[in-house]
């Protein structure tokens, strides 16, 4: 059993269940069943997230914002890497509403981590989203200061990489400042993983942080 299996059929049951009990519109069986073509079986796990992410977006509204406050619902029911599809949806169909999509993420990163679905809002958005990192920096909620590194780290494993931060640091180190002491080991792996990634690019200015 492979990573790509946390995307089981009992997952999508469980998923679609979730959805169609807040949007009683929303039919499981078809979700399932669009998901679960005969490409499935070879798909990798992020690619098996982007087909539940398109999939369900063919039955959830069109209107973001609703969506939005349906998988803010359906969020606390999922834990872990296979919850990742809900923020992935965020990431896909909310950069026309950058507000939402920040409530929305915050509640979200509680439950998966929304790591990777902010970085499309800090390329799009960079100095809105920034800021935003630097609030969520002060918040009283452990996995959302956590967001609040590891979302702008430059070189996140398996995440698109973000060049503006390669190419200058600073309003990364601006929100690393706020979470060095964090009382939070989960946070300040998150920092130290967030300088090690910065060092490839700028050692100098690593260490003049460390410093």
């Amino acid at each position: 059993m492979g990573l790509k299996d946390l995307y089981s059929p009992q997952f999508l049951t469980n998923l679609g269940t979730q959805l169609h009990q807040v949007a009683p519109t929303f039919d499981v069986t078809r979700f399932c069943q669009a998901c679960l073509t005969e490409a499935w079986f070879d798909l990798k796990l992020m690619e098996r997230r982007d087909v539940i992410t398109t999939q369900m977006h063919a039955q959830l509204p069109a209107n973001f914002p609703q969506a939005a406050a349906i998988l803010r619902q359906v969020g606390p029911k999922f834990t872990g890497l296979a919850a990742m599809c809900l923020p992935n949806y965020v990431a896909v169909y909310g950069l026309d509403h950058w507000q939402v999509a920040m409530t929305t993420l915050a509640v979200l990163t509680k439950y998966s981590s929304a790591e990777f679905a902010i970085r499309p809002f800090l390329k799009r958005y960079p100095v809105a989203t920034a800021q935003q990192m630097q609030a969520w920096a002060q918040s009283t909620d452990v996995d959302v200061r956590r967001l609040a590194s590891e979302g702008m780290r430059p070189r996140l494993p398996w995440g698109t990489r973000l060049p503006q931060y390669m190419a200058d640091p600073t309003p990364v180190l601006v929100v690393l400042h706020q979470l060095l002491f964090d009382k939070s080991d989960y946070v300040q792996k998150s920092v130290a993983n967030n300088l090690n990634d910065i060092s490839k690019d700028h050692p100098e200015v690593v260490i003049a942080f460390a410093q």
